[in-house]
């Protein structure tokens, strides 16, 4: 992950071959940023890929894992060539799990005690950081995890998703939110309000073209930067990680 600093916003690149290519000038500093996609389409693999470039530039990162355990995450991640462990031992990287039940309970709470009032202190979203560490990189994974923590109570997951959207912004953190979708080329969240809160939405998909899936990514927006308009091509490789192939293009057929 590199910084460009030639004009007066700093602008990131995720280091990821091909992607950074989608994107004129690179990613606001401070943006948060929506990743959004169906079921196997390299979501977690494309946020840990460039937190972990991100940390050999320099920078520190966190991931926050709602559902997936960190000893499932290094794992999964191992045929990469990232070296997870040292990485989290250097503690420039670190992984944090919580519960997105026990955190929904807490919000409802908070919301119970406001009277109704869509009012949550930002300590609340505060207390999904270490305490006295403010990340330069953070990925949630996932934002439909947290919302199955306030199944039913749509009011509180709303409130506290824009308090996260609203901490995250204010502390300069650059964030990177993974959401799962149904394959829909219209709406990229579950609610409604993460994309249109968010500054970028990323989408990757797992598109079957003839006999084969190939999976691909689109950016459909970033504020305060221009991107390239269109679907591309991405492989996994092993002992590499995700690259993808800005020169081709992919049509998705709606249904």
């Amino acid at each position: 992950m590199m910084v460009d600093s030639k004009s007066s916003e700093e602008y990131l690149k995720t280091g990821i071959q091909g992607f950074d290519d989608l994107i004129v000038a690179g990613i606001p500093k401070g943006s948060q940023i929506l990743i959004s996609g169906g079921p196997g389409t390299m979501k977690t693999t494309f946020c840990m890929q460039l937190l972990v470039n991100a940390v050999k530039a320099g920078k520190s990162a966190l991931y926050l894992t709602f559902e997936e355990p960190e000893k499932n995450l290094i794992r999964n991640m191992g045929s990469y060539g990232w070296n997870l462990p040292d990485l989290l031992k250097s503690k420039k990287l670190q992984i944090l799990t919580h519960d997105p039940f026990k955190m929904a309970r807490s919000v409802e709470t908070l919301l119970a005690q406001a009277r109704g009032e869509l009012l949550i202190e930002i300590n609340e979203a505060k207390n999904l950081l270490p305490e006295g560490i403010v990340p330069d990189f953070i990925v949630i994974d996932s934002l439909s995890a947290i919302s199955a923590g306030f199944f039913g109570k749509e009011a509180g997951y709303r409130a506290y998703i824009s308090q996260i959207f609203e901490t995250f912004q204010k502390l300069g953190i650059t964030s990177f939110m993974i959401t799962e979708t149904e394959h829909s080329t219209t709406k990229y969240s579950r609610s409604g309000v993460e994309e249109f809160l968010a500054d970028a939405v990323f989408v990757f998909y797992n598109l079957k073209q003839g006999s084969q899936r190939i999976n691909a990514t689109e950016i459909i927006k970033i504020r305060g930067s221009d991107h390239k308009k269109k679907i591309v091509p991405f492989k996994a490789l092993p002992s590499q990680g995700i690259v993808v192939y800005p020169t081709e293009e992919l049509f998705i057929k709606d249904n």
